[in-house]
Formats: C-alpha cells, structure tokens, sequence
C-alpha cells in the first residue's frame, strides 16, 4: 500500500508539469500586453519595458517557464500580482480554503441527495418514482448553474427575503451557494448510484441473501450498496473536483472572493501569475482527491486491499523460492 501511495504521489508530478506547461503557452498565444492593461497604453515603451522586466515578461517563454519553476520549486513562491502588487501566495492562502469550504459543503449536500434518490429510483424501477428520480436528474444535468443560481437569488434573495444575495458574512450567507452547486451536482451522482445498484440488485449473491430470508434493509445495506460502492465514491470524489474547479462561475454569481473569483479576474487583467497559481492549486487539489478516492477503495471493498496483500505475500514467496 504505501509503494502504491508513493507511485500515486510520483504520478503527479508529471500531471503539474503538464498543467503548468499549458498554462504558459495559452499565455505566450494570448493576444495583449499585460503593461497595457496595468499602466495604459499611453505610457512610453521605456516605460513598459522596465516592468515588463519586472516581471520577467521581456524574456522568451521557454526562459520565463524556467525562471517560474525555478523559483516555485526551490521557494514555493508562486509570484507577485501585476495588478495588485501583493504575493500570490498570500492570496491563494486567503481564497483557497472558501473554495475548498463551498466545494467540500456542495459535495456532501449532493451524495445526500443524490444517494438515496438513485437507490430509490433503482428499488422502484419501472414505477413512477424511478421516473420522476430519473426526470430530475437529466434536469439537473441540463441546467447551466448559473442560470438557476440566478432563479435561486430572484425567489430567495430578492422576492421571499429569506436569504443574503452575496458574500460570505454569516453562515446564511452559505446555504445558497451551498444549495446550488450541490443540488446540481446531486444529479449525476443519482445517475451513477441508480446504475450500480441495478447492476447488482439482480446478481446471485443477492437472490441467495433473498432465498436465506435476509431483510431487504439489510440485503440493501450489505450486499447491494457494498459492492456499488466504488462507483458511487468514485463520482463523489469526481463531483468535488468539478465543484471546485467550476466555483468560477458560482462565486461569481454571489460575489465570493474566492479561488475562482481570483481566476477569472487574473483572466481579464492577464494577470499571468495570478492564473498560473490558481490553476495549478486546482490541479493538485484535484488530483489529491483522487488519491483519496482511490485509497478509500481499500477500505470500502475488502477485495481491492486483497490484491496489495496477495503481491506481496507472492513476492515473499518468490525471494524464498530463490
């Protein structure tokens, strides 16, 4: 288990590089000067050029990449704002944990709801409840979150008064955000349960629990959910990094300064340092979360932590063997 951790961890290396490499050649064909946008274009090329410097933006992209990584691996400094002039690092240490907050709290409102509507749905399929549970989910697929973020504001926020419109204040101020993202979220996770209970609601194992005179609760719980399990944590796991890879739009939408804010800002101020930072936390959040999921396994199905213990035991053998 740890050799598998350890290789999981090494595997991420060259999944950043990736990332940090794209991000920098989207910025070498984005068309623009960043010392436009910061000093205007009125100002003299002398001008420009001395901040260009600054920023090492004066050199070629291949040598801008080094220096960027250069300092990133040694220091951990992901640089300075153009526009604001502040540490990146400060920034993302202030905005990312509302990210991780809101992504982790729309995750766990979507396996609450999308949980328990898939196994309904896949208890009574055929009848109307599978239909209706099948009915709100390609809803909640099809709906672009930001339009029903913006239905959510006009009933709660400005028509009923119940809730705030924007920011973070108070914990009021989290249950609509909260709400939106996972409500939408749930539907793929309602798709993905309903599917893995139907494939096994109908396997041998769970006709011979039926045939013993076991309770349905129990055959749902112990055999049936068990072995669906994988699929269903591995779409909770996928939920929780599209959540926070897409908290763009709905932090937008409520006016939270949070990571997505900070990228959509950098995008319309190339604000280049800015954008590396925060798409490079996204991606190693995400494939940290995988990571977890993928570890989870061992605990949910007894079968997958079988298979480390048995390399192992077949290692040893072979060393005595030899």
């Amino acid at each position: 288990m740890g050799k598998y951790i350890f290789k999981r961890i090494l595997m991420m290396i060259p999944v950043l590089i990736g990332v940090s490499i794209l991000v920098f050649l989207i910025q070498a064909f984005t068309p623009g000067d960043p010392a436009d946008l910061v000093l205007g274009a009125q100002q003299s090329e002398e001008t420009k050029y001395i901040w260009r410097d600054k920023y090492d933006l004066n050199d070629n992209i291949v040598v801008q990449y080094g220096k960027y990584m250069y300092r990133l691996v040694t220091k951990g400094d992901f640089g300075t704002s153009y526009i604001t002039g502040t540490s990146v690092n400060s920034d993302l240490a202030r905005r990312l944990p509302i990210s991780l907050t809101l992504a982790a709290l729309a995750t766990v409102v979507a396996a609450l709801i999308g949980v328990p509507l898939g196994i309904l749905s896949a208890k009574y399929r055929g009848k109307w409840i599978d239909a209706l549970c099948r009915v709100i989910s390609i809803v909640g697929i099809s709906l672009p979150i930001f339009w029903f973020a913006f239905l959510a504001i006009m009933l709660f926020s400005v028509n009923l008064r119940w809730l705030p419109v924007s920011g973070l204040k108070t914990a009021k101020h989290w249950i609509l955000p909260v709400l939106v993202t996972g409500i939408l979220s749930s539907a793929s996770i309602m798709r993905i349960t309903r599917s893995s209970v139907l494939d096994n609601i109908s396997q041998d194992f769970v006709r011979t629990a039926r045939a013993k005179g076991q309770k349905e609760s129990k055959i749902m719980s112990h055999h049936i959910l068990r072995n669906s399990m994988i699929n269903i944590a591995n779409i909770i796991g996928a939920q929780f990094g599209n959540n926070l890879g897409g908290t763009a739009v709905i932090e937008t939408c409520f006016v939270i300064t949070g990571l997505g804010t900070m990228m959509v800002s950098a995008i319309n101020n190339r604000d280049y340092t800015s954008l590396r930072a925060s798409v490079l936390v996204v991606a190693l959040a995400i494939s940290v979360i995988n990571l977890i999921v993928d570890l989870s396994f061992c605990l949910i199905d007894p079968r997958v932590k079988a298979q480390y213990t048995a390399g192992k035991k077949k290692k040893k053998k072979e060393g005595k063997v030899a």
